[in-house]
């Protein structure tokens, strides 16, 4: 479909694209998004983000599992869980949406149909029981019914049907040649295709225009949504078949379902839109739900609730949609290595619809020596095309399971009674299967039991006597339980001598860890040293796409810079405060770089972008600062004249309640100020501007804030109160009332003995003075 793309498969057993004679696995390439994706998350949360839930298909097998697991480590990202991704849609759609089903559960279909396959959900929504000590509050289940899919039907379908449609269009017009066969008309068929595509989910009708598709042949043809629909027909036995594994994986009806909500970009086809109601049986599709926002935030919930930092009222049950397993060798016992034929035996070992995640251990008491189990795919719960979309895991094998140092636990405990070997597998919640723990087990010998024992081990009394016929028994396990009957006489006798036997089962038991050796199915894992050179080569890639982003960068910064430079050197401020001379040398460095950049085509790095762009700007300080001055010291000159007539205007010489010496000081500074100005603006106005300033608006700024910070200092000073005038009760409301002038000009008191003004005072011929406070 893509002849243009160069694919080949790796040593593992995985995929590798060839770009350029540079070797690229898909592990590698996916990395790169991921890290992309890391850097948008940390620059919007602010913050260094290491961990992460990865959204995939629920269809997604173990091989495809560990790839993207190795594709996250190779980004140097902590996985949580990797989560299905109609999951994290389920989850968020019942986030925003509980108030539905809190009387009543109800069942969802989720139908996401996105660039390359088909995925279907069935999800049941229901309230359970409290958990996690939230009171009275019921918490939402989540629970996943079934799932159909379809790997390889999407988007990109609809593309290659349009595409082969004007193939067969473009042969029809030329008889004489046949398009398929040049792959340089493919991709031009195929780019135009999705073109199409885009145009009919709004259009009607459109016409696909190709110049060139072959050797001086012009292609045109139109193309209505009917010949789209039409093509899609033909596909409608594929969504019904997912359709159907759907309901058949949730043992459901298409009337059992509440409602079916669209998710995906391709689902906005009306052509896709009818085939799907079609197989739905003309259920109504909802198409109000953003699949990209869902899935992100419905995993960010997922991993959210495994965190003790969080709180979440969510419960999430899933499911696999595929058997796995066990096969290992049939040990006739006595004769481990026997010379006659190997048999196996295949056993289930997590069932199809189990949920996820889940633990089975398996029991072996034949094995005397290593041994290995394979796990694989089963097929016997499946139809025709759920086997069929096994096909893709390859030949169906997941990994084998070697167990290690068997013979040498038996020998190290030849004292004790083998007893079996167990192996404990999980699948963890990102849905990867493994055998975590294996133990070899063994219990005490003993000897033959007589009467006396077996009747005290059921109803009577265990004396340490007896105990003591037991091999390897020693005399501490013999006081250990001496102590325990005597403890146990106070408690029932049967419940005693039960829990005595418990015990005894207990302590005869010992428990020995063997060495667990995974070996997977393609594509194999890589070993740590290939692992750290994949890791390398990213972080060198990185390097360089960094310093090529920077390059590019400061590349448009000196673009931006010498435009910016040619553009001020034309305006009327700088031709005022340059000469030509100098505004022609500056226009001359400005084209010279100008004409590098158009020309040049050698790889260079940032730093002599950045060079040049500094080469540049100290040129165009001197003129940025004298043109800077030339707009702003009229404005602060302004402002001084103004503050300095406003001082003026206070009188400072006329308020004889101000200290002689702050009065004479300011005197002085106004003086001083105004002659500084004079002296200055004379001097400025003998200088050129292309010359350097000798009064610059920032000292004229310093020594307004001085005036000012003075006029506000003189401003706090009042002068002395004046009080009011008094009438006596025989003189007419006009008259003044004179206040005596103390001896000595002595400060009249405010209070006191003698203090204040009264009705009778004397009056005086002088005039009223103010009082000094």
């Amino acid at each position: 479909m893509f002849p243009h793309h160069r694919i080949e498969k790796t040593e593992e057993g995985s995929v590798k694209f060839i770009v350029d004679d540079e070797e690229w696995t898909v592990e590698q390439l996916v990395a790169m998004l991921l890290e992309y994706a890391m850097e948008q998350g940390r620059k919007y949360a602010k913050e260094n983000i290491r961990a992460a839930a990865i959204c995939i298909p629920s269809f997604f097998g173990q091989s495809e599992r560990r790839s993207m697991m190795l594709a996250a480590r190779l980004a140097d990202i902590e996985v949580l869980q990797l989560v299905n991704g109609m999951t994290a849609v389920a989850v968020y759609y019942g986030l925003f949406n509980q108030q539905h089903f809190e009387k009543k559960s109800q069942n969802i279909m989720f139908y996401d149909m996105g660039s390359g396959s088909t995925s279907i959900s069935i999800v049941k929504y229901e309230l359970g029981k409290n958990k996690g000590g939230f009171g009275n509050v019921k918490h939402p289940v989540v629970k996943i019914k079934g799932f159909g899919f379809d790997r390889h039907f999407g988007g990109s379908t609809v593309d290659v049907l349009l595409k082969d449609f004007l193939v067969g269009t473009l042969n029809n017009q030329q008889k004489s040649q046949n398009a398929t066969i040049t792959p340089r008309t493919l991709m031009k068929l195929f780019l135009a295709a999705q073109k199409a595509k885009e145009i009919l989910s709004a259009n009607n009708e459109t016409r696909v225009s190709v110049e060139g598709v072959l050797p001086g042949v012009d292609f045109s043809t139109l193309v209505r949504r009917s010949d789209l629909s039409l093509l899609l027909s033909k596909q409608e036995e594929r969504v019904q078949v997912a359709v159907q594994n759907a309901f058949k994986s949730a043992q459901m009806k298409i009337e059992d379902v509440d409602q079916v909500v669209m998710v995906g970009g391709a689902q906005r086809m009306p052509a896709v839109q009818e085939t799907i109601s079609r197989a739905l049986l003309g259920k109504h599709l909802s198409r109000n739900i953003n699949a990209d926002e869902a899935a992100v935030l419905g995993a960010v919930f997922i991993a959210a609730s495994r965190s003790s930092a969080f709180r979440v009222l969510c419960h999430v049950e899933e499911k696999l949609f595929y058997d796995v397993d066990s096969r290992f060798e049939n040990i006739v016992e006595g004769e481990p290595f026997a010379t006659f034929e190997k048999s196996y035996i295949i056993k289930t070992l997590f069932s199809k619809d189990s949920k996820v995640p889940s633990e089975k251990s398996q029991k072996f008491t034949k094995f005397r020596h290593d041994f290995t189990v394979d796990l694989f795919y089963g097929t016997k719960n499946f139809d025709e095309s759920a086997i069929n979309n096994l096909r893709f895991f390859g030949d169906g094998n997941i990994s084998s399971v070697n167990i290690l140092g068997v013979p040498k636990a038996i020998e190290d405990h030849k004292d004790k009674q083998f007893s079996n070997i167990k192996l404990d597998f999980v699948i963890d919640h990102s849905g990867l299967l493994f055998c975590h723990n294996a133990t070899a087990t063994f219990t005490l010998k003993q000897e033959k039991l007589s009467g006396s024992w077996l009747s005290n081990a059921f109803g009577g009394r265990t004396s340490k006597e007896e105990l003591k016929t037991i091999d390897n028994v020693t005399s501490q396990d013999a006081n250990n339980i001496s102590k325990e009957e005597n403890e146990g006489k106070k408690k029932n006798a049967t419940s005693n001598s039960k829990n005595k036997k418990m015990q005894k089962q207990k302590d005869n038991s010992l428990h020995v860890e063997l060495k667990v050796v995974h070996h997977v199915s393609e594509p194999l894992r890589p070993s740590e040293e290939r692992v750290q050179s994949l890791r390398e080569r990213l972080i060198m890639l990185s390097k360089k796409e960094e310093e090529r982003l920077l390059t590019a960068e400061e590349k448009n910064e000196l673009e931006s810079c010498v435009y910016d430079m040619l553009e001020k050197l034309e305006s009327e401020d700088v031709v005022k405060v340059t000469t030509s001379e100098e505004r022609k040398a500056l226009r001359k460095e400005a084209v010279e770089i100008r004409t590098w950049l158009e020309d040049s085509y050698e790889e260079v790095t940032h730093t002599v972008y950045t060079n040049k762009r500094k080469l540049l700007e100290d040129l165009m300080k001197p003129v940025h600062f004298r043109a800077r001055e030339f707009q702003n010291r009229p404005i602060e000159v302004e402002k001084l004249k103004n503050l300095i007539s406003k001082t003026e205007s206070f009188s400072i010489n006329d308020k004889p309640f101000i200290p002689e010496d702050i009065r004479v000081s300011a005197v002085k500074e106004l003086t001083d100020v105004k002659a500084w100005l004079e002296a200055k603006l004379a001097e400025q106005e003998n200088t050129p501007l292309a010359s350097f300033p000798p009064l610059l608006s920032r000292n004229v700024a310093e020594r307004a804030a001085k005036l000012r910070l003075l006029l506000q200092e003189l401003s706090t000073y009042k002068p002395p109160a004046v009080f009011a005038n008094t009438t006596t009760p025989n003189a007419s409301p006009t008259t003044p009332v004179e206040t005596p002038v103390p001896e000595a000009a002595a400060p009249v008191s405010r209070g006191g003995e003698g203090g204040g003004h009264t009705p009778n005072d004397t009056k005086s011929t002088t005039p009223p003075i103010k009082e000094e406070l």
